[in-house]
């Protein structure tokens, strides 16, 4: 999902919609302040909602997650730089509940969940998409490049430059310019995309480290949808790395994944459930996410519990919504991850071992040479973490540079399976 951005330059499209926003600001509160009212100050806040609201608009969305934590507007950290942050959480505060009032914007407060980052929402009204329209053929919204974060417990945090670091910053600027020279359409919603990407590394630079869209466009997109965009006007086709996290565990554990061999395979009468094709879909779904959790987990967590908090998550959305919509809310999951660990003996010593991170560093590093391939050679590539998009008449190619990709990270492809969805 879209999430609001303060790195956003000052967006000249909306110039008539901030003065007006700043002229209603001033004749609220000229009178009931104790300062003096600091318009340079305003105009950047106002921006900052606007034209993240405007962008999220011309990607064809209504909703996008905004933070409402005082502690988020202190500063920013662009490419490990740490700088006093624009946005006034003064002002903006008192800017939201005006276009509150106003009718713009609706706000929808997150659920505090301790040691988990808490999200808000802010959703469009129809009146700002009305003041939208006047503006939709104008430019963009612009942001300031953050192609790299180091992330720790959820913060953004400083790094220094290094040849490595330089290297990165290259890559992700190429790929970034080569989005903007080229068209991505999704026709259906009637969206040109503007895709901007960058790597996201957690703890250090030996962990993590995944391709993500700034603006989660495309890659929040269900698969299915993701096979309706056009790039340069041409259909698209997406190739998948087939199990790809469990793939990695048995290359290091010099064990071979018989052909064929499905991991996160389970049998739905062995939980109590009804066997037909789509509960055994989504049964396999929760045992991917089953197994990312127990891999991504220490020696005394309790991923049982994790896994319980995110099928609740699931159950809160509208049906349409749900990934696990046959799964019952008080399956027992403890027996889930039981027969998903005894489906793996091979790679058993991984459990509970803390190795999800730097598993993600390995398939980012093989996601950066399929992509470097492609960007060295002007063609567009766009990356949902272990499939990529590519025009359909490349879909051959694709096929071969993910395979030579994996070997040149592993050192082999002993493991490695690849399917076009």
């Amino acid at each position: 999902m879209y999430k609001f951005e303060k790195s956003v330059k000052y967006c000249r499209s909306l110039t008539k919609m901030i003065s007006d926003i700043e002229i209603k600001f001033i004749e609220r509160y000229q009178d009931k302040q104790s300062y003096k009212i600091n318009k340079k100050k305003l105009r950047v806040v106002i921006n900052y909602i606007l034209a993240n609201c405007f962008n999220l608009y011309l990607n064809g969305e209504s909703k996008g997650i905004i933070s409402l934590n005082n502690k988020s507007y202190d500063s920013h950290i662009g490419n490990g730089k740490k700088t006093k942050s624009a946005v006034s959480f003064r002002y903006f505060s008192k800017v939201k509940d005006l276009l509150i009032d106003e009718g713009y914007i609706e706000i929808q407060c997150g659920e505090f969940v301790p040691n988990e980052y808490c999200e808000s929402y802010i959703k469009l009204t129809k009146y700002i998409k009305d003041n939208f329209k006047d503006t939709a053929g104008t430019s963009r919204p612009e942001f300031t490049d953050n192609s790299i974060i180091l992330r720790k417990n959820g913060k953004d945090k400083e790094f220094r430059s290094n040849k490595y670091v330089k290297n990165i910053l290259n890559n992700i600027r190429n790929l970034n310019i080569l989005f903007e020279s080229n068209t991505i359409k999704y026709p259906k919603k009637g969206v040109n995309y503007a895709l901007r990407f960058n790597r996201i590394y957690n703890d250090s630079f030996e962990y993590g480290g995944r391709f993500y869209e700034q603006h989660s466009q495309v890659q929040s997109l269900r698969s299915c949808e993701r096979l309706k965009l056009l790039i340069n006007e041409n259909k698209v086709t997406e190739v998948d790395f087939c199990s790809l996290h469990m793939a990695l565990l048995y290359d290091l554990a010099e064990e071979n994944m018989l052909n064929g061999f499905d991991p996160y395979k389970i049998d739905p009468c062995q939980l109590g459930l009804v066997d037909n094709l789509q509960t055994k879909k989504q049964l396999r779904s929760l045992a991917k996410l089953a197994i990312l959790i127990v891999i991504n987990s220490g020696k005394n967590s309790k991923p049982a519990i994790t896994l319980k908090r995110k099928l609740e998550e699931d159950k809160n959305k509208n049906l349409s919504e749900q990934r696990y919509s046959l799964i019952p809310k008080d399956i027992n999951l403890t027996s889930v991850i039981k027969e998903i660990k005894k489906r793996n003996p091979k790679v058993k010593k991984f459990f509970n071992s803390g190795i999800g991170l730097a598993l993600q560093r390995k398939d980012s590093d093989i996601a950066n040479q399929v992509m470097q391939y492609f960007v060295s050679r002007g063609i567009v590539i766009i990356p949902i973490h272990d499939s990529f998009i590519v025009e359909k008449q490349y879909e051959n190619e694709l096929i071969e540079v993910m395979k030579n990709s994996y070997k040149e990270v592993m050192g082999n492809n002993l493991n490695c399976r690849v399917e076009v969805k």
